[in-house]
């Protein structure tokens, strides 16, 4: 019998310039690569340094209800944002509603990398097990050393997009998307 639970596929970028330029983006890319290039070099299989890419699974479905209401919030914003105005009271109604709404967003992103900790502290414990992305853009089983690495990507995150897959096997190729978060 397989997998009975969701796979979660958190895609943690550690790249994002400060004044939003793409230049600057291309740039602090470009370093990432040059300073990995060296361990690529001598036989590692982690990515570049741009993003961490780890699976596993969602044993409680927290997650996906998470962003089921994350989605459910941003089709609220998009409504406020289409909603005719007649004057400025409702106009200053909708942007209240707009902002107030964007906090419950940020509010429940966080609780979703909160999540991702708690899966790799138990990963740690062998309670759950985790895979992470090779340069090849395959997943392999992460290592027992690897997971407090895992963790500090978690803390160098600077965005985050999250897949949630069909119930598969971790290192499977082709999955089935349910719902996603970016």
């Amino acid at each position: 019998m397989g997998p009975t639970q969701n796979i979660l596929q958190y895609e943690l970028f550690h790249v994002g310039s400060e004044d939003g330029s793409l230049g600057a983006l291309m740039a602090e890319c470009f370093d990432r690569v040059a300073d990995n290039l060296p361990l690529a070099m001598a036989g590692s299989d982690l990515g570049p340094g741009i993003k961490t890419v780890v699976r596993l699974y969602d044993t409680d479905e927290q997650v996906t209800i998470l962003v089921h209401e994350i989605n459910a919030l941003k089709a609220r914003v998009e409504h406020y944002c289409n909603a005719p105005r007649s004057n400025a009271f409702t106009n200053a109604y909708a942007r209240w509603q707009i902002r107030r709404t964007y906090k419950k967003i940020d509010a429940l992103k966080f609780r979703v990398m909160e999540y991702y900790l708690a899966y790799i502290v138990k990963a740690r414990r062998g309670a759950c097990n985790v895979a992470r992305e090779t340069w090849r853009h395959t997943f392999r089983p992460a290592e027992i050393n690897e997971l407090h690495d895992l963790m500090r990507a978690a803390a160098a995150t600077k965005s985050f997009w999250l897949f949630i897959f069909e119930p598969n096997e971790l290192l499977a190729d082709l999955n089935k998307s349910v719902v996603d978060l970016m």
